[in-house]
């Protein structure tokens, strides 16, 4: 339980039941998924496929496996030919009353970042608050550098800057670490 190096899945294999191991990689892929920029889930709910989508490439998605049309943008099934991702939302916002109350829930989602202070991953754009959520704005409560749990992003939580061993922001003094997530180790 003090060890917290990385074990090969061919040692995981050996190790745990097949329907454990499978649940782990697919957690792992969806991590990795939400954490790339130009990777995309396929809009079917339960359709594991995934495909990676350049900047500026048609987001229209034949799925191979589901078989379904879809804009990988955002999930529109069939694909909206002809229109833009903000024209067919606006055309449905006029249309539903579930788009009113998402759009509502959303509105108090930022509401409560706002006045909590929460902030989002800059990389995957997970909701991240320290552990005094009202002290989040000062170093004195807390330290600025974070490490994101769902991509590993490390990054400022005053300038939202992602930070690296060779970039620092400044807003925190260089002696203070980061804090892994899952072991909670320096």
């Amino acid at each position: 339980p003090e060890c917290y190096k990385d074990v090969p899945e061919k040692d995981l294999r050996k190790l745990l039941p097949t329907e454990t191991l499978d649940r782990l990689l697919a957690r792992s892929l969806e991590q990795a998924v939400s954490a790339a920029a130009d990777l995309w889930a396929c809009p079917t709910p339960n359709c594991p496929m995934r495909v990676a989508l350049e900047d500026g490439e048609l987001a229209r998605f034949q799925c191979t496996l589901c078989n379904k049309t879809s804009c990988l943008r955002c999930g529109r099934q069939p694909y909206h030919r002809g229109m833009t991702c903000e024209d067919v939302a606006q055309r449905l916002n006029l249309k539903g009353k579930k788009a009113k109350q998402d759009k509502e829930n959303e509105e108090m989602l930022a509401q409560w970042m706002t006045e909590t202070g929460t902030k989002q991953c800059p990389t995957c754009r997970t909701g991240v608050t320290k552990q005094n959520l009202d002290k989040q704005g000062t170093q004195y409560a807390e330290c600025h550098k974070m490490c994101c749990r769902n991509c590993k992003t490390k990054f400022c939580f005053k300038c939202l800057s992602v930070l690296s061993d060779s970039f620092t922001c400044g807003c925190t003094i260089n002696a203070h670490g980061f804090i892994d997530p899952s072991s909670g180790k320096r």
